[in-house]
């Protein structure tokens, strides 16, 4: 009789000792795949962040005649992380704004994300980064920024320019397409900490 007591108490601890690393490691995943890129960009104490400029160019023809053919198109993919197109808002040329949408990965060892934001420790803050123009009439014009949402989406982030500069006056209705370029995208890095102090 003592013996089966004995035989359930190791057995129940070993069913212990495999049940909260696993519970653990399960509330782990469910964590991530709920928030994402933001959960590790929110944990400073267990992830290392760094950032490096990604060298280049990169440009997207965009339809002004056809606005949601835009939305979709790719400025940017490489390794899995990608930019792209995600809206055209088109008013009086000065206030017409194109957004563009971040798209990383992320795992239990960390996150990348190229994007034209340069995030911070803190997943709420960001530097915008990027520089973009547009070429009309023969000449290049620089495109302001317009807002940016940090690590609002579980998958990456979205910043936005004026589609046109304010100092050039021109019928949004007659331009069909305009080729906007776009620079100074940074790879934003998360790395696990344990990685590296093992």
């Amino acid at each position: 009789m003592k013996r089966l007591t004995l035989q359930k108490t190791i057995i129940g601890l070993v069913i212990l000792l495999i049940s909260v690393p696993a519970i653990y490691f399960s509330i782990q995943i469910i964590t991530l795949w709920s928030q994402g890129i933001g959960k590790v960009g929110n944990d400073s104490e267990k992830y290392y962040y760094s950032t490096f400029p990604v060298e280049g160019v990169y440009d997207v023809e965009i339809d002004l005649g056809n606005i949601e053919s835009n939305k979709g198109k790719v400025l940017y993919e490489e390794n899995g992380l990608e930019i792209q197109v995600s809206d055209v808002v088109v008013k009086e040329s000065s206030e017409s704004i194109i957004y563009f949408r971040a798209i990383g990965h992320a795992n239990l060892n960390g996150a990348m994300l190229v994007s034209g934001l340069e995030h911070t420790e803190n997943s709420t803050d960001a530097k915008f980064n990027a520089k973009a123009n547009i070429e009309y009439e023969g000449a290049t014009f620089e495109l302001e920024p317009n807002s940016y949402s940090a690590l609002e989406y579980k998958d990456g982030d979205e910043f936005s320019f004026y589609l046109f500069p304010q100092d050039i006056e021109l019928d949004v209705e007659e331009v069909l397409t305009v080729t906007v370029s776009v620079s100074n995208l940074q790879l934003n890095w998360w790395m696990m900490k344990d990685l590296f102090q093992r």
